[in-house]
């Protein structure tokens, strides 16, 4: 496989940023997302399930080649709290302070004396737990109380960087076949969640379940990007491999089995198309990288219309509105937060 450059996956990242966006608009206009065209027509969960696994299966790819390129325990986590975490400080604060005090329904002095208040800032900066709700805020929305519902995957995505890092030190990252394991058993016990779950969640719980299939379910595309990075050397990108994987995806589109096939197919259509010599990606790319700003700013811009605008919006307006607010404030996020903490990154 043709291994392609970090800022070749940005557009995709972009795409797939803006698909959860899409996705959340009938979610939070609606209180429900059985009207999203992939919901609708599809198994498909939704437009941002799909995102989502996008987003894994890239990240799955370029933090095991970060990893492999640089095997320093210490820098490898320097690096991704690096990339998180300044540009998500910021977002929490600015929801908790001047966000939340502008809509909440409770007098300021309350709101800034509750403990709730700042227990929001500092959980989501450390990630455990992740904190949704902000005394007051959003209480009369369509879908109530969540200021944020899109950091979830943020906390996940760190427990694989640490799954990752683990691999590492133990000299077990580039293993193809422990790796190769590792993906079948995630899959077995992804079936067993989806077909035997009431009985499972006696067992364990049924919150305890919910994070297990999170993070099987989403990890399981983490772990595709990892072997696709560790196999690149055997694995050729082929327009016929890659319309034959489409044409999989269509076939099974509206049968139980797709997320396996997804499963099987996505990463390679996701590599696939970032391996493709193009001036538009070559042109988007040296403008910055907007993915996460947009999706740690969008869903917090998307309430915040809803609450100030609910009776004057339909689907269009709310997404393109919801849109360009994010990939104003992505723009500022990436040139005056995440490039610039960057630039700390430790390298060898």
């Amino acid at each position: 496989m043709n291994i392609p450059k970090e800022n070749n996956f940005n557009f995709l990242r972009l795409l797939a940023a803006s698909l959860v966006l899409f996705s959340h608009s009938y979610s939070l206009l609606f209180a429900e997302i059985i009207n999203e065209p992939l919901a609708k027509y599809t198994e498909i969960e939704s437009f941002g399930v799909l995102a989502v696994y996008i987003f894994f299966v890239i990240s799955g790819y370029l933090i095991t080649g970060s990893f492999i390129r640089n095997p320093n325990i210490k820098n490898f986590i320097i690096n991704r709290i690096l990339r998180i975490i300044p540009a998500l400080a910021v977002v929490v604060i600015i929801s908790a302070f001047i966000m939340g005090a502008l809509v909440t329904n409770l007098s300021l002095l309350e709101y800034f004396l509750l403990p709730q208040t700042y227990l929001y800032i500092v959980r989501n900066i450390f990630l455990f737990p992740v904190s949704y709700i902000l005394p007051g805020v959003f209480e009369d929305n369509i879908y109530p109380n969540a200021v944020n519902g899109s950091l979830w995957t943020l906390r996940l995505e760190f427990t694989l960087y640490i799954m990752v890092a683990i691999l590492g030190v133990l000299k077990i990252l580039n293993n193809k076949i422990f790796l190769t394991l590792i993906a079948l058993s995630s899959i077995i016990c992804i079936f067993f969640i989806n077909n035997y779950s009431l009985a499972i969640s006696n067992i364990v719980g049924v919150n305890l379940l919910q994070v297990i299939a999170l993070l099987l379910k989403n990890g399981a595309f983490f772990i595709m990007g990892m072997i696709f990075f560790v196999m690149g050397d055997k694995i050729k990108t082929s327009n016929r491999s890659a319309l034959s994987c489409l044409i999989f995806i269509i076939f099974f589109i509206s049968t139980e089995f797709i997320y396996y096939i997804l499963l099987l197919t996505l990463p390679y259509l996701v590599l696939y198309l970032s391996a493709i010599p193009s001036k538009f990606m070559k042109l988007f790319n040296k403008y910055g990288d907007f993915s996460y700003g947009i999706y740690i700013y969008a869903f917090p811009i998307q309430q915040l219309y809803i609450h100030l605008l609910y009776g004057s919006l339909n689907i269009t307006i709310f997404f393109l509105l919801s849109f360009f607010t994010a990939l104003i404030c992505a723009i500022l996020s990436w040139n005056f937060i995440e490039k610039p903490a960057l630039k700390f990154k430790k390298y060898e």
